[in-house]
């Protein structure tokens, strides 16, 4: 096999997939009808029209803080720290309430944790608040199937960038106590979005992108894309690890 970088697998590294990395919203929670309103709406709140394609297209994958300050900068507002605040808190009350009585995890992907966690270890690794992703993962009563889930709280950097990922491998090997560790070609990561799929590409981790608005296929960071979390999905994903 031979991996992005373009030189052969050394011989005496086990490729097989031994760790799953979950994006949430829109991967592994599918919210993407909930969380893509929230931020048409901050924007319109400052007087900025965004549509819910440009949202997936730019801003899937960044945190809150970073999709909000544009949207004051394109208001052609001063930075104001209050301001940020405000809109990031209005995003995760708006959410809070919508998934309140209804976590936006399908059976389809539940049967997917479920199966997923019998063969490998599992992390969540997102841009979303430990709020919003300790509730819906309670609700729906997958939490424990997790043996680390890293938010937006827990880093310096979202993604792009591959802090998020690194961390959470960091925390499957410590959890687990697995020997040998982990490694990041051990793991898949499953993403949304272009910029989520970069971020685990550049953490050394192989890629899985669910197809829709917020991936570019053009990108080639996928090592494969699938429709949706199931069952299949699983088979392709664990795929990847053939020799």
């Amino acid at each position: 096999m031979t991996p992005k970088g373009g030189g052969p697998v050394a011989e005496a590294r086990d490729t097989a997939i031994r760790a799953i990395v979950l994006d949430f919203n829109g991967t592994l929670a599918q919210d993407d009808h909930l969380v893509a309103p929230l931020y048409v709406d901050g924007f319109a709140s400052v007087g900025v029209a965004l549509t819910v394609e440009e949202y997936h297209r730019d801003f899937a994958a960044l945190p809150d803080r970073e999709v909000f300050e544009l949207a004051i900068r394109r208001a052609g507002m001063p930075f104001d720290a209050a301001r940020l605040d405000a809109l990031v808190q209005a995003r995760l009350d708006g959410y809070m309430a919508a998934v309140a009585g209804d976590p936006p995890i399908a059976a389809h992907a539940i049967e997917f944790v479920c199966a997923a966690a019998d063969r490998v270890a599992l992390a969540v690794a997102s841009g979303a608040f430990r709020r919003e992703i300790e509730h819906v993962l309670a609700a729906a009563g997958v939490r424990q199937h997790f043996q680390a889930v890293v938010a937006i709280d827990d880093v310096r950097r979202g993604k792009p960038d591959p802090e998020g990922f690194r961390r959470a491998l960091a925390e499957l090997n410590a959890v687990t106590g697995a020997d040998p560790a982990i490694e990041p070609d051990q793991v898949v990561a499953v993403e949304d979005a272009t910029g989520g799929a970069q971020a685990a590409l550049a953490a050394g981790m192989r890629v899985a992108a669910i197809r829709g608005l917020g991936y570019d296929p053009a990108s080639g960071y996928a090592d494969v894309v699938i429709e949706r979390l199931d069952l299949r999905a699983l088979e392709l994903i664990l795929g990847t690890g053939a020799a």
